[in-house]
Formats: C-alpha cells, structure tokens, sequence
C-alpha cells in the first residue's frame, strides 16, 4: 500500500525516548537521552561527550540547551550516525555555514533568535549533506556550481527545476525556501522530518534521489513515530 500522508510528532519521541526498539534502530545503538543542564559549563560539557562539539558559544543558558536538545534529536532520528561540527555558535549575526567538508575544522554560526533551532538544523543538514553525498558540489543554485566546478555539471539542478509537479509539492510543504536548488530542498526536508510536519510519500523519494542524508534510517523512524505516537 502507497504511503502518501505522514502525520507524526518526531520531536518529543526521539529526544527523550530511551527505547526505540525498531528495525530502523541499528544493532548497538544507545540513543541519547537529553539532560537539560543547570550551568553553561555542564552544558558545554554535555555537547563534548555526547556530539563531539568542542566548542559552543551561545547567549544564554537556555541557548546552550536549545543546541544540545536539537543535537540529541538529530543523534537519535539517524541512529547516531549523524556528525556534527566542531564549533556552533549562535551569537554570530548570521546564518551561513562555514566547513571544510571533512571531519576536521568547521563550524556553524547562526544568528541567536527565538528560533534559532530550526537554522541549526538546516545548516547541519547541509554538512551531513555533503559529508555523505559524492555529489553534493553540483547540487546547488547556478551561481554555486559555476564558482565550486572547474567544469560546472548542472545535471542535477536543471532535473530538479524541471520537475515542476514535485517542485509544488515541495513549495506546498516545505515553503520556496526549499524550491531553488536540491541541497536547499534536502536541508528543509531534513528540518521538517525532524519538526514532525506531515509529509507526501513523493517527497521523500525526492529526498534519497538527491541523496539526502540518512535517507532509510528517516523514512523508517519517520514511519515508526506515526505509529506509536
């Protein structure tokens, strides 16, 4: 049977549930259990062990909370597969990732507003993103792919901007923010996975054609959520 609609709420499930006994679960994986801490240097702390973020700057304490609750949903949603980047910090003033594209020194800075939580996953989409897709240079907007490609390869972009009846799918479920290009569709596919907001099955063979991260481990937990919520 087509799956077409998807109603879930991800968000509570795959922050605080220890138990997420699933096929889509991975043999060995211990899903982490969010702990909202009292000081900004237990904070810190927290982010170091459980994600690897050396270093996170932030606002306020409820700031430091916000990045390791959001972590901790991404951790568990992907079975722990996720990576995360060395340095975030949310006191910048603005948005754009900065990364290498390997495991080594990156960071993510995001502009500290109320909801700050939904660019942060957004821009640690990206990273996984392009961690894990062998294609990920020639997914992006035309400007993009012209400056990164010593011979610019639009194959996937022009796919993308030609299959109009997906393209209103996407604009209808996702906003035009996810319209131009198929990094930015992957990025906002991936932050409405994770907020819980139904989804057409369509979209989602989108999301693993432009070889969105963790793209089964998604659809599965995606699926499981629905049922047992």
């Amino acid at each position: 049977m087509e799956l077409k609609i998807i109603p879930i709420a991800v968000r509570e499930y795959f922050t605080s549930n220890p138990k997420l006994k699933t096929s889509a679960v991975k043999e060995k994986f211990i899903p982490i259990i969010y702990e909202k801490q009292s000081s900004v240097e237990d904070a810190k702390r927290f982010a170091l062990k459980k994600f690897g973020i050396e270093e996170l700057q932030a606002n306020t304490l409820s700031e430091y909370n916000r990045v390791n609750a959001v972590c901790t949903r991404i951790f568990n949603i992907t079975n722990g597969d996720a990576k995360f980047t060395r340095k975030i910090d949310v006191r910048k003033n603005h948005g754009r990732i900065r990364y290498d594209g390997e495991y080594g020194d990156n960071e993510i800075a995001v502009i500290g507003t109320p909801y700050f939580e939904q660019t942060l996953i957004h821009e640690l989409a990206h990273f996984n993103h392009e961690l894990s897709s062998p294609n990920f240079e020639k997914m992006g907007k035309r400007s993009e792919i012209k400056a990164n490609m010593f011979y610019p390869d639009y194959t996937y972009l022009e796919r993308f901007l030609a299959d109009s009846k997906n393209l209103r799918l996407a604009r209808k479920f996702l906003g035009s923010y996810a319209t131009p290009s198929p990094d930015e569709f992957v990025a906002e596919m991936f932050t409405a996975i994770l907020n819980g907001k139904p989804l057409p099955a369509e979209l989602f063979r989108m999301y693993k054609d432009y070889e969105g991260p963790f793209a089964e481990t998604l659809f599965e937990h995606y699926k499981l959520a629905n049922k047992l919520l």
